[in-house]
């Protein structure tokens, strides 16, 4: 009965219960996290209103079709969500019948679009998928219900660990690899993310949050 609300480890003759401690410690930090996710999700969205504005206004000029491009992904515990970015790609992509980006060749993206994607402004609308409650700023990249059917299936502990946390805007993958062009670099791009897992906290956020940023300004995203 105990079993599911505490464990109970073994050092020498001596056993110590540290279910509660560290469940304490973990809710704490998901209450930080998530203050912070909201405090600074909206100090961009206020903040940012003359760039949203402007990627608007690129996106509806560059090519015919919405500004938004939303996308069904699997979020925290399994739970579906659709996901908000600005658009780029052109609306008939379909048509090339493609299941992943070719990078810079890839004939589905705008020209606006390959800048946004470079930048990671194409993220941007994610803040309000922050707020709602579905992402987090930083924590695993999102992932198609293929991806994680397939993950279940290999029964890897460590990549269904990704569904207990939110997913965010930026990772450790996505700072890394980027837009994932194939499986390789999708299966790479996570094992990264798993890492996060391990050590995430407010100023391992807050480090990554400035590697975003040196993204964004330099344009060296994939």
């Amino acid at each position: 009965m105990f079993s599911n609300h505490f464990k109970v480890d073994q050092h020498g003759s001596h056993a110590t219960i540290d279910y509660a401690e560290r469940r304490k410690s973990e809710d704490w930090e998901d209450f930080v996290k998530r203050v912070f996710d909201i405090a600074f999700s909206l100090t961009v969205m206020l903040c940012g209103v003359p760039l949203f504005l402007l990627v608007m206004i690129m996106v509806k000029c560059s090519s015919r079709g919405p500004v938004f491009f939303l996308q069904t992904r699997t979020g925290r515990w399994g739970k579906p969500f659709r996901i908000i970015k600005f658009r780029t790609m052109y609306t008939d992509s379909a048509k090339y019948n493609l299941t992943h980006s070719l990078g810079k060749m890839d004939p589905r993206i705008t020209p606006i679009g390959k800048f946004l994607r470079k930048t990671r402004l194409d993220e941007l609308p994610q803040f309000l998928n922050v707020l709602i409650g579905e992402m987090s700023v930083v924590g695993p990249r999102p992932l198609h219900q293929v991806d994680v059917d397939m993950l279940m299936a290999q029964a890897s502990h460590d990549f269904q660990r990704l569904l207990t946390l939110r997913p965010g805007i930026t990772s450790i993958g996505q700072i890394k690899v980027g837009y994932a062009t194939n499986a390789a670099e999708n299966l790479k791009r996570l094992k990264y993310d798993i890492i996060y897992l391990d050590i995430y906290s407010l100023t391992t956020d807050l480090y990554l949050i400035w590697l975003t940023i040196q993204v964004v300004l330099t344009g060296k995203g994939r």
